[in-house]
Formats: structure tokens, C-alpha cells, sequence
């Protein structure tokens, strides 16, 4: 990705001297005791994953299948529910989008967007009870272009995604996330981005600012609402009225070199402290070269390790609570790919 500034990443790894390139601290995942691991086979490549918020089921997204995998942690078990039909996916364009939520009674909720006839665009989040059985869509009113979605307490919805009224030219300022009524009605825009650009550019900043809702993550955690930006490497925390909490800007890992970085996944683990899943760029004759791996931040963004991946025999970690145990993918080419249960470690 060419999308990020090389002068922000050289001022970025000045700030880096000194902390977690120098300690040689390392993240390492210790395994939870009684939780057995999982075989996850092709499972490990559902398109989307969700936490539960009790923290003891995983649940993930097949959308090509129309399905979703309940992964159990304590016992082990992989539960498959496929889903009902609903009525959008009869429209003359439709899309599910890769992300899934779940409420506190087990309801499924998947973002989608579709057209009718002469091109009228929708949006809106299809509900299904647990067992599968299509509930409601709720249209989003006015629509956004939906990406991710996080379900707030009392039903409300809050979503990322692009707003068509900037481009058409009906609203200046250019926000991301958007919350909704249980019933779809929109109650307020906040989280403006610094990417903007009109809808017909090509490249450059416009690619950037669709990489930033593609791309990005939002979900609630201890009552707070956070957005990961990938492309502006950031998090931000809202309080549910959409104020501002707090800001994270990330210093990317000192061995980026002279390529570039990006934020694949970001995950608020215990004390104050972040845990972020790095993706590193490099370009090379005839060839984009790219590779992952974890570093830990603190609670101002700098990193507090050595950046560790698959190549330094580390698991992968796909969700994270506030205690600091993850749910981690472990296996690779020749061996078996299995979900586990660990505990973050940063040594």
C-alpha cells in the first residue's frame, strides 16, 4: 500500500528509539488452562470473527455460505447455523458485508447493502434469532455505505461507513461513524476523518479514504465505543453520545524500514496497554513484498516490543478482551491450524 506518508514514518521511527526495539521485549501467548483447543480446519477462514461479550464463545461469519461457526471455548465445540434467506438478497444488486455482531439474547446481526431498480441504493442490518430464522431488516435511514457495525446495549447501532450526502455535496464535513435507532433512524455523525477527497478521484487519498471503512473495525468494550483506522494508523474511544473520549496515534514498528505500515487489527488488552497486528509493505523490483506480525503499545501509542509473527513461531491473535486473554490461531503451512485460548504476555 502506497497510501502512507514516508516522512510520517521516518518522524514515526525517531519516536520508536529507545523503547521496544531496544528492551528486546517480546509478546508471547501463554495457553488457559482447561480450555481445549479447537481444530478450525477452513473455520479459520470465516470472513469475520466477533467476541460474545461473555468472552466464552467466538462467533464467525461465513457469508459466501450464508452461515455462521459458534466456537465454544470452554468445551471445545463448533456449532454451524445457517441462516435464513431474507428478502433484500431478491433486489437487483445486493451485498453482505464482511462483518458480524451479536446481541445479548444470541441475535445475529450482518451488515448488507442492496439496489433496487434504477439504482437506488440501500443499506441497513439483517437480524437473525439464534437458531438461524430471519428476523427484520433494519433500513438505515438515511443510508451510509455501511462497512462494520457495533451493536450498543440498549439496541441502538452504531456504523462505519462512508456518507453519501458529503459527496453530494449536503453535508462538508466528511464523518465515519454514524449511530442509529433500533428502528434504523439516524440519531448523529461524528468521527471526521482527515482523508477526503470527491467520490470521482482515483488513487491516492481516495483509495486511502476507502481502505480507512473497508478496512477499519468497530465494537464496544467496557461501555465505550472504538474505532481502529488502519490507514491513519489511530483508535479512537467515543462515549455513546458520540464524544470524543480519547485518541491513539500508533508508532509503527521500527522494522518497516523504508516501506510502509498499516494496521490489520487492534485490540485493547489489560491495563492500559494495546496490542496491534501490523502489516508491513515493501516494495521490490518486480515484486510487492508484505508480512505481519504483533507489536505491543502503550497507552499513548509507542511500541513496548519487538514486532513477532508466524515466522518467530507466534500464534495470531483474532480477538482479545480486557483481560488480556485471547483467542489465537495457532498451526501453519504443514501443520494443523488450531484455536486457542491464551493469555498476553509482554517479555
Amino acid at each position: 500500500m502506497n497510501s502512507v506518508n514516508r516522512i510520517g514514518i521516518l518522524f514515526a521511527l525517531v519516536v520508536c528509539l529507545g523503547y521496544g526495539q531496544q528492551t528486546g521485549r517480546r509478546v508471547s501467548f501463554e495457553p488457559v488452562a482447561g480450555r481445549p483447543q479447537i481444530a478450525v480446519g477452513s473455520g479459520a477462514s470465516v470472513q469475520a470473527q466477533r467476541l460474545a461479550r461473555s468472552g466464552e464463545e467466538l462467533y464467525g461469519l461465513l457469508y459466501k455460505r450464508l452461515a455462521v461457526r459458534r466456537f465454544l471455548l470452554r468445551t471445545g465445540q463448533v456449532v454451524e447455523v445457517g441462516l435464513d434467506a431474507f428478502p433484500e438478497a431478491q433486489a437487483a444488486s445486493f451485498n453482505i458485508l464482511s462483518d458480524i455482531d451479536v446481541g445479548g439474547d444470541g441475535s445475529i446481526y450482518v451488515p448488507i447493502v442492496w439496489s433496487e431498480a434504477g439504482r437506488i441504493f440501500h443499506s441497513g442490518v439483517a437480524v437473525w434469532n439464534p437458531q438461524g430464522r430471519y428476523e427484520r431488516t433494519i433500513r438505515l435511514d438515511p443510508p451510509v455505505e455501511v462497512r462494520h457495525i457495533a451493536l450498543g446495549d440498549n439496541g441502538d447501532l452504531f456504523v462505519l461507513g462512508m456518507d453519501p450526502d458529503h459527496y453530494k455535496g449536503l453535508r462538508p464535513e466528511n464523518f465515519l461513524v454514524h449511530k442509529y435507532t433500533p428502528s434504523g433512524r439516524r440519531l448523529a455523525s461524528f468521527s471526521q476523518t482527515s482523508l477526503r477527497a470527491p467520490i470521482a478521484a482515483k488513487g491516492g487519498v481516495h483509495r486511502d479514504l476507502t481502505t480507512e471503512a473497508d478496512r477499519g473495525k468497530l465494537w464496544m468494550q467496557d461501555g465505550t465505543l472504538w474505532q481502529m483506522q488502519p490507514v491513519t494508523r489511530g483508535l479512537r474511544a467515543f462515549s455513546l453520545d458520540g464524544r470524543l473520549l480519547r485518541e491513539v496515534r500508533f508508532a509503527p514498528p521500527t522494522e518497516t524500514g523504508s516501506g510502509t505500515a498499516w494496521i490489520w487489527n487492534v485490540f485493547k488488552v489489560s491495563g492500559d496497554q494495546f496490542l496491534v497486528d501490523w502489516v508491513l509493505e515493501e516494495n521490490s523490483p518486480g515484486a510487492l513484498r508484505r508480512s505481519r506480525g504483533v507489536v505491543a503499545h502503550d497507552a499513548i501509542g509507542r511500541p513496548i516490543s519487538r514486532l513477532t509473527g508466524p515466522l518467530d513461531g507466534i500464534d495470531m491473535p483474532i480477538a482479545c478482551d480486557s483481560a488480556g486473554t485471547c483467542v489465537v490461531i495457532r498451526g501453519g503451512p504443514g501443520a494443523p491450524r488450531v484455536m486457542a485460548s491464551a493469555r498476553l504476555a509482554v517479555e
